[in-house]
C-alpha cells in the first residue's frame, strides 16, 4: 500500500468576492458549442489553459465546467452537458477508474445519452516518483496532454478560408 499527498501550489488564490457553491454543486467556467470538458481537482487550470489554446489554434470552442464534487455528481451540470450531446473529456488529478471519468460514464448510461468520453488522470498502473506538473505530463493530463486531446476530436469540420 502506498499513500500520496499531493504537493505544489495552486495557480488560483482563493477569492473572497465568489459566492460558496452548495455542496454538489459544480461550476460553468465557460460556453463552448464544439466539446465539454468537466474537471475534478487542481487540474481545472491546465484545462483553462487547453480550451485557450484550442479555441486560438484550432478555432473550436470547448465548454468547460469544473465538477468540484465527484458525489453528488451534479446532476445539473450533468443534464446540461448532455443536451449538447458534444464529445465529452473529463480530467481528474486521480484514478480513471472508479473516479469522475467513471461517474459520467455512469451517469449518461443510466440516462440514456450516448455521448462519446474521453477520460484523461493517472492510469491504472504504477506511476514514480515525481513533481506534480511532471507526472501530469507522464500521464497526460497536463495542459499539453488536454490540448492534444481536444485536437484529436477533430471538432472543426468546416475548413478556414484561405489567408
Amino acid at each position: 500500500m502506498a499513500i500520496r499527498y499531493p504537493r505544489g501550489a495552486s495557480d488560483r488564490a482563493p477569492s473572497d468576492t465568489r459566492e460558496p457553491l452548495p455542496v454538489g454543486r459544480g461550476e460553468r467556467l465557460s460556453d463552448g458549442r464544439d466539446a465539454v470538458i468537466l474537471t475534478l481537482g487542481p487540474v481545472a487550470a491546465d484545462a483553462a489553459r487547453a480550451v485557450a489554446r484550442a479555441r486560438a489554434e484550432l478555432g473550436v470552442e470547448v465548454a468547460h465546467y469544473d465538477m468540484i464534487y465527484l458525489k453528488p455528481l451534479d446532476d445539473t451540470i450533468m443534464r446540461e452537458v448532455a443536451a449538447l450531446h458534444k464529445p465529452i473529456i473529463t480530467v481528474e488529478d486521480g484514478t480513471v477508474d472508479g473516479g469522475l471519468g467513471s461517474a459520467v460514464l455512469e451517469w449518461l448510461a443510466d440516462n440514456g445519452a450516448d455521448i462519446e468520453v474521453h477520460r484523461l488522470g493517472v492510469p491504472d498502473r504504477f506511476i514514480p516518483h515525481g513533481k506534480p506538473a511532471e507526472l501530469h505530463h507522464l500521464c497526460g493530463f497536463d495542459a499539453d496532454g488536454i490540448f492534444r486531446t481536444i485536437a484529436s476530436l477533430n471538432l472543426n469540420q468546416t475548413p478556414r478560408p484561405c489567408e
